[in-house]
C-alpha cells in the first residue's frame, strides 16, 4: 500500500516498516527512500496531511537526504 501510494511521485528505492519485538505490532511510523531528492520532497509536499488508509498521515524528512519517515501511521494490524 505505501509503495503503490508514493511511487506517482518517482521511483521508490525501499520501504522498511518497523515492528516493536515484544509485541511484533507495527509501531506507527515508516522510512521510505526515493531513488532522487526531488520525488522524495515532491511527495513531502503532496502526501502531508493526506488520509491513507483511513489515517491522516504526516510526512517529513529524516536526517537520510533521500528519505522521509510517517507518524501515525498504523495501517498494519
Amino acid at each position: 500500500m505505501l509503495k503503490q501510494a508514493f511511487q506517482p511521485f518517482g521511483p521508490v528505492k525501499a520501504v522498511s516498516l518497523t515492528f516493536d519485538p515484544v509485541t511484533n505490532r507495527h509501531k506507527g511510523f515508516a522510512f521510505l527512500e526515493y531513488e532522487t531528492p526531488e520525488a522524495a520532497q515532491l511527495s513531502i509536499e503532496q502526501m502531508n496531511g493526506v488520509i491513507l488508509g483511513g489515517r491522516n498521515i504526516k510526512v517529513r524528512k529524516t536526517k537520510n537526504y533521500n528519505s522521509f519517515f510517517f507518524i501515525d501511521l498504523n495501517l498494519i494490524e
